[in-house]
């Protein structure tokens, strides 16, 4: 009877290990937006660009590795392997949310130096009273390399005005155009998903008039203003379609010009 007993509670730990660890397993968006996404043995987290951790969970406690490979200066300092940890405390998983706590200063990084710090699963930040009212797009590369140099303006009943400037293939100069229904609906999707409503800290180094790209987006009668030479990696699949805009909208040359609402005026 104590055998079959002690094999229940063994079952039971086990089952609930595993439910926990499985839970964990999803894309989620930090307070900050920071990005964390955990497969079954791999992590891949970061802000604006994302870095592939080991990870290990157990007993309430996630430890994130990465391997580097430091090489010295001289042939008295051969090439050798470090390993980095960061260990949290899961101090919450539901469906929906996580929240850690850092083990380590080390780790305490890696949360902005919060004492606790709060992630919600990815598929929430799409908010279904989102109304989207029209957005103004600008890229611009620094220096003369490779990178598209374009303004784009989106209004919520689809119509497109583009302006081609540096690398954006035959489209050069002013065009216009319409998304399908089809095509403003995931536009939409992309929008609502990259956490408009919160703020993030500067990717290190960068300056409002040295950015590469600026975004102003008006919605729900309010607006969102995202600017930086790399911005959050959860906002990734937004402007890549922003990016390839002459590839999404059917657009055609225009004969006169169009004035841009809501970009800055900056060099270029």
């Amino acid at each position: 009877m104590k055998k079959s007993f002690l094999l229940v509670l063994l079952f039971v730990a086990v089952h609930n290990f595993s439910f926990a660890q499985a839970r964990l397993q999803k894309t989620w968006i930090g307070e900050k937006l920071d990005y964390w996404q955990f497969s079954k043995k791999k992590a891949k987290c970061g802000l604006f660009r994302l870095s592939e951790y080991k990870y290990k969970y157990s007993d309430s406690i996630v430890t994130l590795r990465i391997s580097s490979l430091m090489i010295g200066a001289d042939r008295f300092f051969p090439p050798r392997i470090v390993v980095d940890t960061y260990p949290f405390r899961v101090l919450k998983l539901t469906e929906d949310s996580l929240v850690v706590t850092a083990l380590t200063e080390q780790a305490k990084e890696l949360i902005h130096n919060q004492p606790t710090y709060s992630f919600v699963d990815k598929a929430k930040l799409q908010k279904e009273d989102f109304i989207f009212q029209g957005l103004s797009f600008r890229a611009y590369g620094n220096g003369r390399g490779t990178a598209s140099k374009m303004d784009v303006e989106i209004y919520a009943t689809g119509k497109v005005y583009f302006l081609g400037k540096a690398n954006t293939d035959q489209y050069t100069g002013y065009y216009q155009g319409q998304l399908t229904p089809q095509q403003l609906v995931r536009l939409v999707t992309f929008l609502k998903s990259s956490g408009l409503s919160q703020s993030y800290p500067r990717f290190p180094g960068s300056s409002s008039h040295g950015s590469s790209y600026f975004l102003n987006v008006q919605f729900n009668q309010t607006e969102c203003i995202r600017e930086g030479e790399i911005l959050p990696y959860v906002s990734q699949e937004l402007f890549a379609y922003l990016l390839n805009i002459t590839q999404e909208a059917s657009l055609n040359k225009m004969e006169g010009t169009h004035k841009f609402a809501g970009i800055f005026e900056y060099p270029y």
